[in-house]
């Protein structure tokens, strides 16, 4: 009996080992986050809780829209309790969203003891607001993990795997200035990076950011090569110099670029197949504070220029002229700092003895060292009355140093004239002058019987004109009839070469219709586009120049443009002094037409 006792002691502990050893297991999956941007990442974690010891593979459902990560991140923890085991493992992942809309990340398995477990599939909502940002992909990290309970002490628990950091992500970007706070026309330095750390399908298309209150020089862009977390990126930079032109909060809108890139485990399947995803990085918006100039000290000769080593020097292009003979005085300003900026400067005071006309200015603009710098000319006609020596005096030019934070003032130099007498009184202006006003010459007609000579009108039907040919009149319909069959044979097959006509007359149409800078710029950007072929993109309208092999002069002109036209699109208070919509429209129509020129 006694044996027997021991042996039933036995079945049943053997049982009660068994029962113990096959409790079912938990298997969850959790992520961050169900609704996200198309340029976030999701982080998933499944857990798995069980009394084996055993390491467990999960196996990963098909999921074509996402992009999968981080698949070795793997934390495992293993307790024993009276003899009893407890087990928890953690692995993580990160899906990136490969196209925009709902998608479900399908259930997970995993064997344990024989027996198959799954995860709950998980719905999550993928949109496409292109809100995405540089720091926000570089801070990600993975998820925090379930750690198990301290029911004993330390020693009798295995210390779970330190967390892995999440993998950088593959695009981003990232956007920095050199000040959040600057004086009006102070120049405020913006650096945009876009970090690429695998091969694209085909070029990626870069979207300037939206200015308020601010206008900016295009400094330079440039790639290179960065280490980020131990990852090598091909980086494209743009560096912009921003001035603001209005007192209180400018704002940097986010900058954009938007690429394409195929599923990175079948790569060349999505290539041929034509599968790709089309996404989106951004920049995070900045806000600058612009403070106005102060009114204390400002100088009279102050025409709103900020920077440093301003410079003034004047000369003329006949510094010995007859009486009556024009010259132009030409002023130049030289400096570090926007030269839009700085306003009209009045003409010199000449006295009774010269006819002064209106003064003319020009500007160009360069860079060194990341500074932006250039020459405002002012260009100014005079007539002397008379014979004798002249003085034009020294012109005075004052300047905000922004890096101080004063008025600084600068001299340039006389300019000495030695006017000859007039040849004769006929020379415009100097008998007038020393004898009084002459009689101002009296239009005479000459002649009021005109004999206009009438054009023959054109309007004769077809077959009348067709039958002036005589009897070359079928040879005449036949030509007519192969050239419209040619015409139409070879219209399908027009490239973009033939449509610069095409180009043209649209970029007239729409300039006829603008009413404002967007609309200016939009008609050139769209005529640039058809005259190269391809978008606009990425490149500069320096860049742009160049494709069309255009000369120095229109090179020129097209890059004064289209800065004028930025101006006026992002700050028009500040800029409608220069003319109204129509007189831009004008001004670049006829840039236009220099450019057709330029590429026939």
């Amino acid at each position: 009996m006694r044996v027997k006792n021991m042996l039933l002691a036995a079945v049943f502990a053997l049982c009660a080992l068994q029962c113990a050893a096959q409790q079912p297991a938990v298997f969850e999956a959790e992520v961050d986050k169900t609704a996200v941007d198309i340029a976030e990442d999701i982080h998933l974690t499944l857990t798995l809780r069980s009394s084996s010891a055993e390491e467990a593979q999960p196996q990963m459902p098909s999921l074509p829209n996402f992009n999968i990560y981080s698949e070795n991140d793997i934390s495992r923890s293993v307790v024993m309790i009276n003899g009893k085991i407890s087990s928890v493992q953690s692995f993580s992942y990160t899906l990136s969203p490969r196209f925009a809309g709902k998608s479900t990340i399908g259930a997970f398995s995993v064997k344990v003891g024989g027996k198959e477990y799954k995860t709950e599939p998980i719905e999550v909502e993928v949109s496409r607001s292109a809100q995405g940002n540089a720091q926000a992909s570089l801070a990600k990290t993975a998820p925090a993990r379930r750690q198990p309970a301290q029911t004993q002490p330390a020693q009798t628990q295995q210390q779970a795997e330190p967390a892995k950091p999440a993998k950088t992500p593959d695009f981003f970007m990232t956007a920095q200035i050199d000040k959040q706070e600057a004086w009006l026309n102070e120049q405020i330095n913006l650096k945009i990076k876009f970090y690429q750390g695998l091969t694209l399908l085909g070029n990626p298309q870069y979207t300037r950011p939206q200015m308020d209150g601010l206008v900016f020089e295009e400094i330079k862009s440039n790639q290179q090569f960065e280490v980020v977390e131990g990852r090598k990126y091909s980086v494209t930079e743009f560096d912009i110099a921003l001035f603001g032109i209005i007192a209180g909060e400018a704002s940097v809108g986010p900058a954009y670029v938007d690429y394409a890139v195929a599923n990175m485990m079948n790569r060349t399947m999505d290539m041929f197949m034509g599968l790709v995803d089309a996404r989106r990085v951004a920049t995070q918006p900045q806000k600058i504070k612009i403070k106005p100039l102060p009114a204390e000290g400002r100088p009279a000769a102050f025409y709103g220029a900020v920077g440093a080593d301003y410079a003034v020097k004047s000369s003329v292009d006949n510094a010995a002229p007859r009486a009556g003979e024009p010259l132009t005085l030409t002023t130049e300003i030289t400096g570090k700092g926007n030269m839009r900026a700085i306003g009209d400067m009045p003409a010199p005071d000449m006295g009774a003895g010269f006819r002064v006309y209106e003064t003319s200015s020009s500007f160009t603009t360069g860079e060194k060292d990341g500074v932006v710098n250039g020459v405002k000319i002012y260009k100014t006609v005079l007539v002397p009355r008379a014979s004798g020596k002249f003085n034009i005096p020294a012109a005075r030019f004052s300047y905000f140093d922004a890096a101080v934070g004063v008025y600084r003032s600068v001299r340039g130099n006389a300019v000495d004239l030695d006017v000859a007498p007039a040849a004769s009184a006929q020379e415009s202006g100097a008998a007038s002058f020393a004898a009084g006003a002459a009689a101002s010459p009296k239009a005479e007609r000459i002649n009021s019987d005109i004999a206009y000579i009438k054009e023959i009108s054109a309007r004769r039907p077809l077959l009348a004109r067709i039958a002036d040919f005589g009897r070359y009149n079928y040879a005449v319909f036949a030509l007519l009839l192969a050239t419209l069959f040619r015409l139409l044979k070879t219209r399908g097959a027009m490239n973009l070469r033939g449509l610069r006509g095409g180009a043209l007359r649209a970029a007239k149409k729409a300039l006829s219709r603008a009413k404002n800078a967007e609309e200016i710029s939009e008609a050139l950007s769209d005529y640039l586009c058809a005259k190269q072929g391809a978008p606009i993109g990425i490149s500069t309208i320096a860049d742009v120049a160049g494709n069309l092999k255009l000369g120095p002069q229109a090179r020129k002109e097209l890059e004064e443009i289209w800065q004028s036209l930025e101006m006026r699109k992002y700050a028009p208070s500040a800029a409608d002094a220069g003319g109204n919509a129509a007189q831009y429209a004008a001004k670049t129509l006829a840039i236009i037409r220099r450019i057709e020129k330029e590429t026939k």
